[in-house]
């Protein structure tokens, strides 16, 4: 008795039916989009497994989106490095989802990645191999560190790691040249790597809700730094090259334990906004008379008794909250 042949289509015109998914059709077979979401369940289990045959027959997709929330999805075939036109990968809310699999390393032309409100707690080491990743989103999962093959995406320009459980990320930041965007709010950092620095094209970086104590002597090196936010940590002082960020026009450190200020801060040529509320700052130096860009300026809840009278040379000054 001879077998009967079952087609690719077949096999995924029933899959498609089995969990009564209409986002995505057989007929599409050149699609350049998989989104597999709005499951209509017509069995008990929740759980599902994407088969070989799926990707086998849409090889042309640019974009895999899986958006599985309640479904208990684990992981992502190896076959998926196969597919040579992927470019991004999306898997958000898939509380089942734990770990990224080594075969991710493996899709060479990868330009973004959103794995976000996952359980997903470490990083593989072929992470490293994504140096076309450009976009990579990491937010609201129960990553404990960054490891040194974050420093093999030397395409990186923005990076969301925020809402995580981080006490560390390596120094090898520091390769990722590209970036412009990063933020790491709502972690448990103590310390920026002292690499930070080297990221002379980064303009926007929230630091806010961790508990960072200092900010690295390489800090003045953010050249191109436009937005600082750190709001919401123990820091006590700013590094003397502070005054070195030339471009920052948006500095918020209120929640802190600054005392004062550095000298420097006067440099600031391109500030705007400065928001220290809810610090331990007594007095400002006369170099704060410098910033004739500022605009907004925060203080309230400090000790302060009396201000500079250099501090009526701030002609550009439309918001002023103070004592």
């Amino acid at each position: 008795m001879s077998k009967v042949f079952i087609s690719n289509k077949e096999r995924v015109s029933e899959w498609l039916q089995k969990y009564n998914i209409y986002s995505l059709r057989v007929d599409d077979q050149d699609t350049e989009r998989m989104k597999l979401s709005d499951f209509g369940w017509a069995h008990n289990s929740n759980k599902i497994e994407l088969p070989d045959f799926l990707f086998s027959y849409f090889n042309k997709i640019k974009i895999l989106d899986l958006n599985l929330v309640n479904t208990d999805f684990y992981e992502l075939p190896e076959i998926v490095q196969d597919l040579e036109f992927l470019e991004e990968i999306i898997i958000v809310g898939v509380d089942s989802f734990t770990k990224i699999p080594d075969v991710i390393g493996g899709i060479e032309n990868l330009k973004k990645i959103i794995l976000s409100s996952t359980k997903i707690e470490t990083l593989p080491d072929s992470f490293g191999n994504l140096n076309a990743l450009e976009n990579l989103d990491l937010s609201r999962n129960e990553l404990i560190s960054v490891p040194p093959s974050i420093g093999g995406l030397t395409s990186l320009t923005d990076c969301d790691i925020s809402n995580n459980k981080i006490v560390y990320i390596s120094d090898s930041i520091d390769k990722c040249k590209n970036l412009i965007n990063l933020n790491i709010q709502n972690n448990h950092l103590e310390s920026l790597p002292e690499g930070i620095g080297f990221l002379s094209l980064l303009k926007y970086l929230n630091c806010c809700s961790n508990k960072l104590k200092i900010l690295p002597d390489s800090f003045g090196d953010l050249s191109s730094l436009e937005e600082l936010y750190c709001y919401n940590n123990q820091i006590e002082s700013l590094p003397d090259s502070f005054g070195n960020i030339s471009s920052l026009t948006t500095l918020s450190m209120s929640y802190n334990k600054l005392s004062q200020l550095p000298d420097s801060i006067g440099n600031l040529s391109m500030i705007k906004m400065v928001d220290l509320n809810e610090n331990n700052i007594s007095f400002f130096p006369e170099s704060i008379s410098n910033l004739s860009t500022l605009q907004i300026f925060h203080c309230f809840n400090n000790p302060i008794t009396n201000l500079p009278e250099s501090f009526s040379k701030l002609t550009s000054l439309k918001v002023k909250k103070i004592f």
